[in-house]
């Protein structure tokens, strides 16, 4: 087995760390390993401008990789949505010697922060004229070498084109610090990316379009990830994540965080369980989540330049991914509550994983895997 095949997809997040490694073959990818384990405040320590803390942080994510028999040399790993800008713009199609001038100018229109202070990726999705579209894919890993900044082949075209580019900027300090982190850990970085881009890779890269809204649902944060055609189109994270029920359960019963965590993931909202008092205690949590959910279709389905070249300008479909998945009967009040199809994200579906754990855990860990997955395949 060709050790520069595998590659380690990692997804370090709020409460666990997620790692997978993969073997890529040509027209199949094989699953060798995978881990999920405690964070121990690994992603505060890599944001964190302390070189103790960066120090710290390689010697975690070292023991985990150890810990947990993970051999990869090289890895991928994914950025916090929070730590993102994401945006689609349209702009007029300029030649190839004036494209990356242009897009410079024109991000500058948009980001939050200055050019000079992020490292900033575009990727064109889509070219527009008024004889045809014509659709430009092209990878949107965060090549290391140039880190969040990618040569992007675009050819000449007529100046009366515009084309649809996805812009994504990241704080440059920030980016400095997880590459030094993963380097130092042991592992050569092949790259960054946002965790929309991989989940999107993970789960909808072979799939025939549907307008899909893919929910998050993290410890500390959700987010929304709307796709179009498997491009990204719209990015929505909120404050609000697991971590807000377990606070009115520990709050409510007077119990620890730890002891209401064990409340959440043994009864969730159950109605017949403890007489659904844990589903009375979060419902709020879950309103608010509906709401915020309802806000961002309204939003999206309010923009017809979010739909590209889709005549049925809907949301057709809600991907479920994320710890919060985890929580019992969630799905359930989900499909209740949206009149959409809702489905559970398998981070599986593109790997053989024969080799690897049996059918009831991997089929319980399917929704949380699926960033670390979308990782490992690029």
């Amino acid at each position: 087995m060709n050790v520069k095949n595998t590659v380690l997809g990692l997804d370090i997040g709020t409460s666990h760390i997620k790692a997978v490694s993969i073997y890529r073959e040509k027209n199949k990818n094989t699953l060798l390993r995978y881990a999920i384990g405690p964070s121990l405040g690994l992603a505060t320590k890599i944001a964190s401008e302390s070189e103790i803390d960066n120090i710290a942080a390689s010697e975690i994510l070292k023991n985990f990789l150890t810990d947990n028999g993970f051999q990869d040399t090289q890895a991928v790993a994914v950025i916090p949505e929070q730590r993102v800008f994401s945006k689609v713009i349209s702009m007029p199609n300029v030649g190839k010697r004036d494209f990356k001038q242009a897009i410079e100018w024109e991000a500058e229109q948009h980001l939050p922060q200055a050019l000079a202070e992020v490292y900033l990726k575009y990727t064109i999705q889509k070219e527009h004229s008024n004889s045809n579209k014509v659709e430009k894919k092209n990878s949107v890993l965060v090549d290391v070498k140039n880190l969040l900044s990618m040569k992007t082949a675009t050819p000449q075209v007529k100046s009366e084109s515009t084309v649809d580019v996805l812009l994504v900027s990241v704080q440059r300090g920030y980016v400095d610090r997880y590459l030094s982190v993963i380097n130092r850990s042991g592992l050569a970085p092949l790259g960054l990316e946002p965790t929309s881009i991989s989940a999107i890779r993970s789960v909808l890269n072979d799939e025939t379009n549907v307008p899909t809204i893919i929910i998050n649902l993290g410890y500390t944060n959700t987010d929304f990830y709307f796709c179009v055609d498997n491009n990204l189109r719209f990015v929505r994270p909120i404050s609000l994540g697991v971590s807000s029920a377990i606070r009115l359960i520990s709050e409510a019963l007077d119990v620890s965080p730890v002891q209401a965590n064990e409340y959440l993931y043994t009864y969730g909202l159950q109605t017949n369980a403890l007489n659904g008092k844990i589903r009375e205690i979060i419902m709020p949590v879950m309103r608010m989540l509906m709401e915020e959910f309802e806000k961002s279709k309204e939003y999206i389905e309010s923009r017809e330049a979010l739909f590209g070249d889709e005549e049925d300008r809907r949301v057709r479909r809600i991907m479920l991914m994320g710890g919060g998945v985890l929580i019992p009967d969630i799905m359930v009040y989900l499909i209740q509550n949206i009149s959409v199809e809702v489905e559970i994200a398998d981070a599986w579906k593109s790997l053989d994983i024969s080799l690897v754990g049996d059918s009831k855990t991997m089929d319980l860990f399917r929704p949380l895997f699926v960033a670390a997955v979308g990782a490992g395949l690029k």
